[in-house]
This record gives C-alpha cells, sequence and structure tokens, in this order.
C-alpha cells in the first residue's frame, strides 16, 4: 500500500465525480480515512474543490468539526458564490463543442472530443466512450444506408448520438455543473475539415454514389 492509498482507496476508486462531489458536500458523515481517501482522488484525477484545503487541514489536525455550518448557511452560501461544483484544473472540449462535431460531422468525432475529456479526467471511462462512439457511427452509417433522407428516423439518430455524448456520457464520465476552462476547438475543428471536405467533394462530383449507397 502506497503512501497515497488507505484501506478506502479502492473503494473510493470506484465513486464518479459527481459522487467525490457529494463526499465533500457532506463530509462531516464520513470517517478520516474514507475522506483523506478521497481527497487523494479527487488530486489524482486533477480536480478541486472549494472545501478541499480546509477539510484537508482539519484532517491533518484530526479535528473534522461535526457540524460546520447549518443546511440552510450552506444552501444560502451556494447561491451567493456558486462554488459547490468540483473545478477541472486542466481545459477541457465544451459540452457544445462536443455536440456540434457530433451533429456536424459524426459521432466519432464527437466521442473523441469527450474521450480526451475522460483521459484528463477520469482515465477509466475513455474506452467505454470510444466504443460507444464508433458502434452509433456504424449505426448511423447502417441507417443512412438503408432509411431514406428525411425520415424521421434518419434525422434522430444523429440528434441522440449527440445527447448521448454531449449530456449522457458526459455526465457519467466527467460530472455535472463541473466547472472547467474551456480548451480551443480550432485544431480538432481544422483536422475534421481536412478529412470531410474531401469526402463531400467526392459525393459531390459523383452523384452516383448516393444512388449505390440508397440502392443496397
Amino acid at each position: 500500500m502506497s503512501v497515497r492509498e488507505n484501506e478506502y482507496s479502492r473503494t473510493v476508486a470506484k465513486k464518479s465525480n459527481e459522487e467525490l462531489l457529494d463526499v465533500m458536500r457532506d463530509f462531516e458523515k464520513y470517517v478520516n480515512g474514507f475522506l483523506q481517501a478521497a481527497i487523494w482522488e479527487i488530486q489524482n484525477r486533477k480536480l478541486s474543490h472549494p472545501s478541499l484545503d480546509r477539510i484537508q487541514s482539519n484532517l491533518e489536525k484530526e479535528i473534522i468539526p461535526a457540524e460546520v455550518e447549518t443546511k440552510t448557511e450552506r444552501i444560502e452560501t451556494d447561491r451567493q458564490n456558486n462554488s459547490e461544483a468540483l473545478t477541472v484544473t486542466t481545459p477541457l472540449y465544451s459540452q457544445m463543442a462536443i455536440l456540434g462535431f457530433s451533429l456536424f460531422f459524426s459521432p466519432l468525432t464527437g466521442g473523441i472530443l469527450l474521450a480526451i475529456n475522460v483521459f484528463k479526467v477520469n482515465k477509466k471511462g475513455v474506452l467505454p466512450v470510444i466504443i460507444f462512439s464508433v458502434l452509433y457511427t456504424l449505426l448511423q452509417g447502417y441507417a443512412a444506408i438503408k432509411i431514406p433522407t428525411g425520415n424521421f428516423i434518419s434525422i434522430l439518430l444523429p440528434v441522440a448520438g449527440a445527447i448521448i455524448l454531449s449530456d449522457v456520457l458526459w455526465k457519467k464520465y466527467i460530472g455535472k455543473g463541473v466547472k472547467f476552462e474551456k480548451r480551443s476547438i480550432v485544431v480538432p475543428l481544422v483536422i475534421a475539415l481536412i478529412i470531410f471536405i474531401p469526402i463531400i467533394y467526392l459525393f459531390y462530383q459523383n452523384p452516383e454514389l448516393f444512388q449505390l449507397t440508397n440502392n443496397k
């Protein structure tokens, strides 16, 4: 067992960012060892929380107050400074960027951006994000071939995939309400354009390709 581990570390490592936030919010409910393991995990994921230093200081003094402030005071404090959410200390691609790339390019491109984010915050979620992105892109491509353009399902699939990536999987692996610095999308946008513009041009110059796919 390393210096940065204790008997609670394995249990804490399985928790999502949102669950770690709950631990920081209601820290008085937990024993010192569990709190210390939670703080280490938050630091390992390069996250921060406004109460982190205070709780760590109290742990070092072995003094964890039973009640630092009342529930009402906490709610009022949250409303005033909105500082309850965990903060990611490294820049991330925003949810809107992931949504846009998923809609205008493909779920795979949006999934790659999300996977990069997850790698920086919670590495265990990278593989599920990539697998979902690849499978959903294949499903969307198959639907594009089999379902006529303009059909409700052909419209719904891209939207559903974009929402799952930018909202559902984001909340699962990044966290709800997490604060972060937005990362520039210039580089991934240029790469996506370099890849997709020739493909679009190919179909534009060879419209018979549309007929081949639709006839399958």
